[in-house]
């Protein structure tokens, strides 16, 4: 079996690969958004909520 014979296979799993990083990491961060949003609600004390904001972004 030859390169080329195998190269629209990798081509394929390397984009089905690629758009599932994608889908994951955009419900991370809403997960991360909703969570933080969550939190902020239930604890009012000004130094939570700048924990929450910093911790958004790691």
């Amino acid at each position: 079996m030859s390169l080329s014979a195998i190269r629209p296979l990798l081509h394929h799993l390397y984009n089905v690969l690629k758009s599932d990083t994608k889908s994951e990491s955009s419900a991370l961060q809403f997960m991360k958004k909703e969570m933080t949003l969550h939190l902020k609600s239930q604890y009012q004390s000004f130094r939570v909520s700048q924990l929450l904001d910093v911790s958004m972004f790691c």
